[in-house]
């Protein structure tokens, strides 16, 4: 192998550290999402056993925040689900590129077509599994603003009826 293959073979390998490089930017956000959504599910839930502690449920105002807060840990539950499925798809996304990189230095090293056609196939379900990834990641984000929205209209109603 002359030295005009190897840096050939390189430049041919390198291509999907650009997509691993994107994979790894979008999965540090989605990881500091995924800790606050924990954060807050453990924080509703201690929210939720001071009420019933310290508060008679039965009076109208308890027994709404109360709701607010079953329904909150529901959304934030559907939200932390789809940003596991998120994290485990752009994990799948960079082994699928590592594995993209390994099919390429194999092709040009073996000049088998079929590791050419591999490498291929491995791209395109690595960008796959990142497309996939970034639209349950804008989805969780709506789940987010409605429940965002839902607990400032409850948070308003009560400033209504004083």
């Amino acid at each position: 192998m002359n030295a005009e293959v190897v840096v050939e073979t390189i430049q041919l390998v390198i291509a999907p550290t650009v997509m691993i490089s994107s994979c790894t930017l979008i999965q540090n956000a989605i990881l500091g999402r995924y800790s606050a959504i924990s954060d807050r599910l453990r924080f509703l839930v201690r929210e939720r056993l001071d009420l019933l502690e310290k508060y008679n449920i039965s009076e109208p105002v308890y027994a709404e925040a109360l709701q607010i807060i079953d329904r909150q840990l529901v959304m934030l539950s559907r939200r932390y689900l789809l940003i596991q499925n998120v994290v485990l798809l752009l994990y799948s996304a960079i082994a699928f590129f590592l594995l993209t990189m390994f099919a390429i230095a194999l092709a040009k090293e073996l000049r088998a077509a079929a590791f050419s056609y591999m490498a291929f196939v491995l791209f395109l379900a690595g960008t796959g599994a990142l497309v996939i990834g970034v639209f349950w990641a804008a989805a969780e984000v709506r789940i987010s603003h409605q429940a965002v929205r839902s607990e400032v209209r409850w948070a308003i109603s009560l400033t209504n009826e004083k």
